[in-house]
């Protein structure tokens, strides 16, 4: 296990997409810049699932028109997009199960997604890194240094190393852990607000009344499941569907087509309906 160590010009918490697209853009002047994990992979809540050489959606699937950076981010990584398919009629159930209508209405009309996945973003911009990179770091404390060994002031990171195992994989745990420590004149915290708040000691960096409200700040969709079926072909197009559904009766609430672009494979893609606290003891249930 490498420890990562030592001063840094500017150090980067979470390497989701938007602390990928920090360090990148800072690696460009020259500044000595580390990017620390607390997973064993990076891209955040981007994730992509691998079935059938197909990479399937598991977080965010699409981007529309008013994202131009994310469109720009994708042809600088040569990335090929697509227009979600949007052709034929959604169908929709009320909350006896009855489908009572059927419609020409297209919901994801002008949506956009990239061959790949979305995980092709952030994996792009993980090979494109030329700064260091630390999985697996989970960061838990920052404190305020008015000297660092460079003479300016800056800031002292510890977090926590794991280094992951074949037996810890299997059993969703951690291996050998190490407390590290490193500088860095300074910090990007590129996490969700309330995740900073929650876990990682400030020590008086933020106040009470600012740590109060970024905990109360809702991550966007955190609390949302999604769930994949995938298919030999995209059957509904057949039957002139768009692949679109909403239910009122569930479990999935929302549905939509998540076909891999240029392959015979279909895939469908719905929203669970049941709240994050409930669906802890749903399990196979859910799943059946």
């Amino acid at each position: 296990m490498s420890e990562i160590s030592g001063h840094y010009d500017v150090a980067i918490v979470g390497a989701g997409l938007s602390g990928l697209s920090i360090a990148t853009n800072l690696q460009s002047p020259g500044l000595n810049v580390c990017l620390l994990e607390s997973r064993s992979r990076v891209g955040g809540r981007i994730l992509g699932e691998a079935y059938n050489n197909q990479i399937f959606d598991l977080g965010p699937a699409w981007f529309w028109s008013g994202q131009p950076l994310i469109a720009k981010l994708a042809s600088d990584l040569d990335l090929q997009t697509f227009q979600q398919y949007s052709s034929g009629d959604m169908l929709y159930q009320d909350a006896s199960g009855q489908q009572v209508v059927r419609r020409t209405l297209s919901m994801m009309e002008g949506a956009m997604r990239i061959d790949g996945g979305m995980s092709a973003l952030s994996d792009g911009l993980l090979e494109r890194l030329r700064v260091t990179v630390g999985l697996n770091c989970r960061v838990n404390e920052i404190c305020r240094v008015n000297e660092l060994d460079n003479g300016k002031a800056g800031y002292s990171i510890r977090f926590m190393q794991h280094q992951q195992t074949a037996e810890s994989n299997n059993n969703s745990g951690y291996g050998q852990q190490t407390q590290q420590s490193l500088e860095a004149t300074v910090v990007v915290l590129a996490m969700p607000p309330r995740l900073i708040a929650s876990n990682i000691n400030t020590n008086e960096l933020l106040n009470t009344t600012q740590l109060e409200a970024m905990r109360s700040i809702p991550t966007w969709m955190a609390g949302h499941a999604k769930v994949i079926a995938v298919y030999d072909k995209p059957f509904w197009r057949d039957e002139n569907l768009s692949g679109d559904a909403v239910s009122h009766c569930g479990p999935l609430v929302q549905i939509h087509d998540a076909s891999p672009f240029g392959t015979q494979q279909g895939a469908l893609f719905g929203f669970v309906g049941i709240p994050a606290a409930a669906r802890r003891n749903a399990g196979e249930v859910l799943l059946e």
